[in-house]
């Protein structure tokens, strides 16, 4: 798909919105909350209001084409999509009506390329073993889809299987969970990205603590993050179980926690690299921003920023400085985000991930009581490497 340079706002089907000026409420939610799962569909909703004696409203129908720009700055048209989907549901009710006329109010709602791909069943295949990056591959030629950007061959192998009445999203999604990648959208194009790639990646921007929201800044943690007693299983159908590891440390301070992790990684060795990955990032309860918001009418939102913004996508690095009085600042990677705008608000949430649940880091707890500066510090260790 070749997407038209943006020239209005909000364009449904044929209908541009732009001049509906009893719009309630636009909002597009991309990505995930957590590194539990994978990302899920993006999903958009207007809603909007209009009177019954001389307006007209846009004709919208199942399947229309949608397509959300916002202001950027930088672009030649001076704006960007921030969605790009097609319409699942139209919906409409009255508010108020009187003497035969009245307020009626309309709720569109669309979504992303990834529903298409659950809809996708393929009655049978056998899938050899591949890195996962082309196991993804091999799954997306079985979808009606066609616009994707996968990351081959990928890191970590899955194992031969046959699979039988499963969407190609899940198809999909499995080998991406199984590799520690990620699957999200960029508009209408399907990615993946590999763990190596992700862990890797630079593309950061800053904000500092005048361009988020204040109210939107709060830290979590829970019992229920920690895990010290970790397993994955691997093969086809996740049928083996890898080694258990635990944290001792942990155990003792916490209790035993266990937790596992489903996969269809071929090699075993793989499924336990994995499992002491997971177990370095959770055998800790750690403090973590899960989500900041920036108000785009801030002024202090510059106009290099308010690209960055209007072109985010799942999986960017991003840093945030925080109020001295909140914590250390934050380092990690947008997981999601929801555009949302309003009457006289426009809002960006962003969900966020620690750097270091992804790429673990040494715990005080986990130091030798007998190291010293002088015997554990090597060329690779810095004071941000030991917390």
């Amino acid at each position: 798909m070749t997407l038209p340079t943006p020239s209005n706002y909000l364009v449904i089907g044929d209908a541009i919105l732009d001049d509906v000026v009893d719009i309630n409420s636009i909002s597009a939610t991309y990505g995930r909350n957590n590194l539990a799962d994978q990302p899920s569909p993006s999903v958009f909703t207007c809603s909007y209001s209009l009177r019954q004696d001389n307006q007209v409203p846009p004709d919208s129908s199942i399947g229309d084409l949608v397509l959300w720009a916002v202001d950027d700055p930088g672009a030649g048209s001076g704006k960007s999509y921030v969605f790009v989907g097609y319409v699942t549901d139209v919906n409409q009710d009255i508010s108020v009506w009187q003497n035969g006329n009245g307020l009626i109010n309309y709720t569109i709602t669309a979504t992303g390329p990834l529903t298409r791909l659950s809809r996708d069943i393929v009655p049978s295949v056998t899938f050899t073993k591949k890195l996962e990056g082309n196991r993804i591959s091999d799954a997306a030629a079985y979808s009606s889809w066609p616009f994707f950007n996968i990351e081959t061959p990928g890191g970590y192998e899955i194992a031969a299987d046959t699979k039988s009445n499963d969407s190609v999203l899940t198809l999909m999604q499995v080998a991406a969970q199984s590799g520690m990648g990620l699957l999200y959208e960029n508009l209408e194009v399907i990615c993946y990205e590999s763990y190596a790639t992700r862990t890797a990646r630079t593309d950061s921007f800053a904000l500092d603590d005048t361009q988020v929201l204040a109210s939107s800044l709060s830290t979590t943690q829970s019992v229920t993050t920690i895990a010290n007693a970790v397993n994955l299983t691997y093969g086809a159908g996740s049928a083996n179980n890898g080694t258990i590891y635990t944290d001792t440390e942990s155990r003792n301070m916490f209790g035993r926690l266990a937790a596992t992790r489903a996969t269809e990684l071929h090699n075993v060795s793989d499924a336990n690299t994995q499992a002491q990955i997971f177990l370095a990032s959770r055998a800790y309860p750690r403090p973590r921003l899960a989500s900041c918001q920036i108000n785009l009418e801030n002024p202090a939102i510059t106009n290099a920023l308010r690209t960055s913004l209007a072109n985010v996508r799942t999986g960017q690095r991003i840093s945030v400085a925080v109020p001295n009085q909140y914590g250390r600042d934050f380092n990690g990677f947008i997981e999601g985000y929801t555009w949302n705008l309003g009457r006289n608000q426009r809002i960006l949430t962003l969900y966020l991930s620690d750097y270091k649940e992804t790429k673990p880091y040494t715990m005080w707890y986990n130091v030798a009581a007998g190291d010293t500066w002088a015997t554990y510090k090597t060329s690779a260790t810095t004071w941000s490497d030991v917390i």
